[in-house]
């Protein structure tokens, strides 16, 4: 489902000017920096206040359910642990020579800043 889903929806975004690609685990891995630049990329100030909330809310934990205040590295990487060797092999070879699975290998010519 991942693979068809991401597919479509790069395939629907293709070309426009108005779409941006980012990776979950990217926003993760520096919020404050991830979410700065899709500000910038829709137009929108950064106020302090949005800055205090990414910080806040990314470094801090509630173990609600559905609470914002969530360890963001924890939250993108968890599959690691909940997932076997086996299961995890399987749903990579699965996806790895997907358009969207794509997104996920290193580039030569990239130095790990996919935005």
């Amino acid at each position: 489902r991942w693979r068809l889903f991401n597919e479509k929806a790069l395939e629907d975004l293709a070309g426009l000017e108005n779409a941006h690609t980012v990776l979950y685990e990217d926003l993760c891995e520096a919020p404050v920096e991830a979410y700065r630049k899709l500000f910038e990329f829709a137009g929108l100030p950064w106020h302090p206040q949005t800055e205090a909330f990414v910080s806040q809310s990314t470094q801090n934990e509630r173990t609600a359910y559905f609470s914002v205040f969530k360890d963001p590295k924890r939250a993108a990487w968890s599959w690691r642990e909940k997932l076997s060797a086996e299961d995890q092999q399987r749903v990579m070879a699965t996806v790895a020579d997907s358009p969207a699975g794509e997104l996920y290998q290193p580039s030569p010519s990239t130095t790990g800043d996919r935005f």
